[in-house]
């Protein structure tokens, strides 16, 4: 094989590897927002879904990962787990915006940092999609000691990274001009590769 034949080959390979990669990473981040508290409220909290998940409008404490936690008094919180808080085992969200929705009265998780064991001295907890009537009414519970003792409130998640799933290809179906500018990577390449054979000189 020859070296521009090579050379191209190596780029086509690198740009499709880090197209896939760029397209199965896609996640979906949850950010905590507190409405109202006795005591004091989180400094930050966060957790992540993978985007394929999240657009099919429900997901289980398994799909959480990189919870995020900080909280005065506290820091940092070294363990972090999703945990159910009801008979669904699951939360459902919007497939339109990916927010929290109300699907029936067993629905909800929580997102969990804790130290040493779970509910044991020192954790806060945060639920997600947590059924108030007929609506979702999530709330945070710092504890150091005992509960309520640092803090615990009421307040919504916020969303980042999600978008809907499009039609009939699938939550990792990618955009149209992500497919063109690939195809275009492709071609230039393809061209350049042509070009450099047609102006070599003949041999003999």
């Amino acid at each position: 094989m020859k070296k521009s034949a090579l050379y191209s080959f190596a780029a086509l390979a690198l740009l499709f590897g880090s197209f896939t990669a760029e397209l199965h990473a896609a996640v979906v981040t949850y950010t905590w927002v507190t409405d109202s508290a006795l005591g004091s409220i989180p400094t930050s909290a966060s957790f992540e879904v993978d985007l394929a998940i999240a657009q099919t409008g429900t997901f289980g404490q398994g799909d959480i990962h990189d919870i995020m936690y900080s909280f005065p008094g506290i820091d940092p919180l070294s363990i972090t787990t999703g945990s159910s808080i009801g008979f669904d085992n699951a939360a459902f969200v919007d497939t339109k915006t990916g927010l929290p929705v109300f699907h029936d009265n067993n629905q909800g998780l929580a997102a969990i940092a804790y130290h040493d064991m779970l509910f044991g001295n020192v954790f806060l907890s945060i639920t997600f999609d947590n059924p108030v009537g007929t609506s979702v009414g999530d709330e945070f519970n710092a504890i150091n000691g005992g509960p309520g003792s640092l803090g615990f409130g009421q307040g919504h998640w916020i969303v980042s990274g999600f978008t809907p799933a499009t039609g009939g290809g699938g939550a990792n179906t990618p955009e149209p001009a992500t497919l063109t500018l690939f195809g275009l990577g492709v071609l230039g390449m393809s061209y350049g590769a042509l070009r450099r054979r047609r102006t070599q000189p003949a041999a003999g």
